[in-house]
Parts: C-alpha cells; structure tokens; sequence
C-alpha cells in the first residue's frame, strides 16, 4: 500500500520586462495598450455600479423583511451572474473572453469577500479603478488566452509571450528582455515551459516612472512536506538592534547573524535621505513658483527616488528571510518562532525606521509554508532581559547594548544571540512569568 504524500499548493508571479513588441512598432503598441488599460478599468467600476445597485436593492428588500443579512438572503449568486453578464454583453464585441472574462472574475472574489465590509459595516470603501491599471488577461487549457514560447534563433534565446485580447485580430506577442532573467527567476521561466508549474494568468503593467511595461505571470506549484524536519527543533529569529537579523536553534549552539554589511540597507537608507533632503529643498522651489515650468519633469525624480527604495529594501527583505529558511533546514527544523511585535513597542518604533519589520516577517512565513516549517509569534516582552540558561530577569543583565552578562548565573553571550536562543525556547513564555513573579517577591520581602 503505498504511503500519501502530503502536498500543499501554492500560488507566486513572476515579473518580466517587456524588450519590444513582435509585429508592430511601440507608438503602435502603446496606443492600443494605453487605451485596453482605459477600457479594463471601465470594465471594472462598471461592474462595481452594476453590483453596487444590485446589493442596495437586496439589502433593503432583506431589512423590510426582518431576514438576516448574508450571501443567501441577498442571493448574491444572482447578482453575481447578473454582473457578469453585463460585463460580458458591453465588451464582448470588441475584446475576448480571456480578457473580460479575467476582470469580472477579480470582481466577483472581491464583492464576495468584502462586500459586508463595504455596504454594511462600512469599514472600506467602495472600490474605484484608475485609468492606467494593469490588464489581467486569463490562462486556459494550456492553449487559450495567453502562452509562453521560447525560440534560439541567430544564436540568441527569445522569450516571448503572446495574449489573445482584441477579437477579429491577430495575437499580441511581446518580446522578453533576457536581462530581466536572472539567476532566481531563470528556473522559473523553465519550469513554466516543461508544465512543471502552471501558470493562471498574465497582466501587463505600465510602470509610468521608469516608463516601461511588465509582464506579471502567476503561477502554481505543489511543495511537497519534508518529513526530516523535527518539529521539536526550533529556530528563534531576533530582531536585533546591533544586527538586523539574529538566529539561534535550541537543539545546539549553532547561530547565524545577519550584519548590515551583508545587505548595505542602512547605508543606502542614509544615502537616499540625503538625496531626498536636496530635492526636497528643490520641490519647495518649485512650490514658491520661483523655478519657471517644468514643474512634472523636476517632480519625476523624486518617484524615482522612492521606487529605487522600495525595490532594494524589498530584495533586502527577500534575501533575510531566504537566510532564515536555510538555516532552519540546516538544522532539520520544524518551527521557526518569531517575535510578535507591536505598533507601540519601543522595539518596534525604533525599527520601522531601519525596514519594515511587517514585510519581512511575512515573507519569512510564506517562505516557510512552501517549505512545510511552521511558524509561531511569541510575546518577546523581557527575552532581551532574561538569561537563556538560568532565566533569570534583570536590567542588569545588559551591561551594554551588545552584551548580555547574567548577574545570577554569569552566563555571558550576545544580547541579540541570548533573545534569539530565548526565542526558540518553547518554554520561554512560562520561564519569564514565573521569573517575573520571583522578582516581584522579592521586591515586596524587602520592603517587608
């Protein structure tokens, strides 16, 4: 009898620049493009009305009746189909199902899921689409609606993807910039090739400050369980205030810090601060009209200043959390503990202004669900304060900011190595109450 092998399925996409349209030229390309973006994002707050006087209606029929207010009550399958039939009669004529049929899906799962919050609740806000949106085009059957290819003509690899949009005429086919294939992503493309990976859906995006298209293909793979990690080993991951990123495992002394030289992010952080302070005093110029036109061009630099952060912080944050699933593997283990910080710790107001702690811990989690380790939040309240060999608590226990010397034991480590071994404790919350309690004790017997 053969043994089921647990497999989880998950969904990424894939960014690719666009190099040049196949069959046309690009004032051509982009004309059509600017206006089917035009036309996409019509599609959808068309839908949003559509639906919008649809849910009003029921909803009001529903309170008059004295029901209760929910997707049978307000037959929300008919309001649905009634959408998407809209949607399908206005459009259809001129564009192809995989196109349209892609944007009132998006609507459908965004109205399902939301539309209390939207129209009862009230805790959003009714959705509305801009004019230079992305264009979703759907996947089918591995030969409808969009593809990949790959050709090695005159020496040289082309990677193209076509899309079926307008009726009555041919395909859109884009050409790849081979540049946009680097070392991560090139397994990927050659998966989607071979049908190891399934992709879904393919959206192009305009990326107005750099001036240039992208090709957004999601796709989805099974990731098999590794039956060798022991979910009794457990990595604790520290945010440090010396390092960035401290990890310990509790099954052995092995550790790994991430330094600020290993990622440059502070450095860069600074050198975009100062960067960001001259075109400031700039913009306040142009603000007090002393600076003559122009005022959009001189604007631009700063977008492309902002997007050139966020980018490198996000490949920052991408390599951190890699560095931590690796070092789980390496030490076979089946839990990864993180620290659950909050808006309004002091740990956490001093960190936001290095990266963002929230970004980093959800890649860390998606990450270690594709490679079947779990993940759990501790209160990391006291774990800087207390000895990870006796559990003693104290302020005195912190000689300095990157020393940890127990007064009790005289355990001496790292402090951000001590937290991060603290962390990987499973026993960490119960050792830190009960060592709480002692200290109050006696403090109270003293003054007995």
């Amino acid at each position: 009898m053969e043994e089921k092998v647990k497999k989880n399925k998950f969904t990424k996409v894939i960014r690719l620049e666009v190099d040049k349209p196949i069959g046309e030229d690009w004032p051509a390309f982009n004309k059509k493009m600017f206006e089917l973006q035009k036309v996409y994002s019509d599609m959808l707050n068309d839908y949003c009305l559509n639906f919008f006087a649809e849910i009003k209606k029921r909803i009001d029929e529903v309170n008059e009746q004295g029901i209760t207010l929910n997707k049978k009550s307000v037959k929300m399958t008919d309001i649905i189909n009634f959408c998407n039939s809209e949607i399908a009669t206005n459009y259809k004529d001129r564009y192809t199902s995989y196109a349209y049929s892609q944007a009132y899906r998006l609507m459908q799962l965004k109205m399902e899921n939301e539309w209390q919050d939207i129209f009862i609740k009230k805790t959003k806000r009714f959705p509305f689409y801009r004019k230079d949106g992305p264009i979703h085009i759907k996947h089918e059957r591995n030969i409808y609606g969009c593809g990949i290819e790959e050709n090695n003509d005159d020496e040289k690899v082309k990677r193209l993807i076509w899309l079926s949009i307008f009726n009555n005429s041919s395909k859109t086919i884009v050409l790849l910039r081979n540049n946009s294939f680097k070392d991560y992503n090139l397994p990927i493309w050659e998966r989607l090739l071979k049908g190891e990976y399934k992709y879904g859906m393919v959206s192009l995006i305009y990326k107005k400050s750099k001036r240039k298209w992208f090709v957004n293909i999601s796709y989805t793979f099974d990731s098999i369980a590794n039956e060798k990690l022991d979910p009794g080993i457990r990595v604790g991951v520290d945010l440090g205030v010396v390092f960035p990123v401290c990890m310990a495992v509790n099954s052995n002394h092995d550790r790994l810090f991430v330094k600020d030289d290993d990622i440059g992010l502070l450095r860069f952080r600074r050198q975009i601060e100062k960067r960001r302070k001259n075109l400031r005093r700039m913009e306040r110029k142009i603000f007090d009209n002393r600076s003559g036109k122009g005022r959009k061009h001189k604007l631009s630099p700063l977008e492309l200043l902002e997007d050139k952060y966020e980018n490198f912080r996000r490949t920052a944050n991408h390599r951190m959390s890699k560095w931590v699933i690796n070092f789980a593997k390496r030490n076979n283990a089946g839990v990864i503990v993180l620290e659950a910080l909050r808006e309004n710790d002091k740990k956490q107001k001093y960190l936001k202004f290095n990266w963002i702690y929230h970004e980093l811990q959800t890649m860390i989690k998606n990450k270690a669900e594709e490679a079947g380790i779990k993940v759990e939040t501790v209160n990391p309240a006291y774990t800087s304060l207390c000895c990870s060999e006796c559990g003693h608590i104290d302020k005195l226990n912190r000689p300095a900011r990157d020393k940890f010397h127990c007064i009790k034991c005289g355990y001496q480590e790292h402090a951000d190595y001590n937290a991060a071994r603290n962390l990987a404790n499973p026993e960490i919350e119960t050792i830190i109450q009960k060592s709480s309690k002692k200290n109050k004790e006696d403090d109270n017997s003293l003054f007995a």
